[in-house]
């Protein structure tokens, strides 16, 4: 899980906490609160309605989780691999790794160098990110795009699934001249 992920769930468990503290300790709740208030005209702060707080809080914390629900429900779910067949007796599956590799087989036939291959595959869609590098970029550029057309027309025959859109991203790096290698001063 990333950071900015672990960072949202927390402040949702934070906000949500304020509720089921109001539901779990409903008197000791109020008694917290009504301190807050007595406390709060000493600092030149209008006293606060916790009621219609609390209410309009819950409120937007329903609307974050049907939002939440609606994503998780409706979003793409990522495979480790491609259902070619599915009956009664099993289902025949090419996984990520063996179209990774034939992509990289595609690329270094089109005459690219060293590449580097990132998937992504759906129930009916793979994205290749093809990173390489080539000694004549300048060479190379206008022939991108039929390059990728021939690398996806590869993918899709290695497939073999019509249903199964394939759609790839080829980028593609000038190689760097040999660096020479310096002692180091201390």
């Amino acid at each position: 899980m990333k950071k900015w992920q672990k960072f949202i769930l927390s402040i949702l468990l934070i906000f949500y906490a304020i509720p089921l503290a109001e539901f779990v300790w409903p008197i000791e709740f109020r008694n917290v609160l009504q301190t807050i208030n007595q406390f709060l005209p000493r600092l030149h702060i209008p006293k606060i309605n916790w009621s219609s707080v609390s209410f309009n809080g819950g409120l937007v914390l329903l609307g974050i989780l049907l939002i939440i629900w609606l994503v998780i429900l409706f979003a793409p779910i990522t495979r480790l691999e491609v259902i070619l067949h599915k009956d009664a007796h099993g289902e025949l599956e090419l996984s990520n790794k063996s179209i990774a590799s034939y992509a990289q087989l595609a690329a270094l036939d089109a005459g690219l160098l060293d590449p580097k291959i990132k998937i992504k595959a759906t129930k009916h869609k793979v994205k290749l990110v093809i990173r390489a590098t080539t000694n004549q970029a300048n060479q190379l550029k206008p022939d991108l795009e039929a390059s990728t057309a021939k690398i996806n027309q590869q993918i899709t025959d290695f497939i073999g699934d019509s249903q199964v859109h394939i759609h790839t991203k080829l980028l593609v790096d000038q190689k760097q001249a040999a660096t020479t290698k310096r002692p180091r001063v201390v």
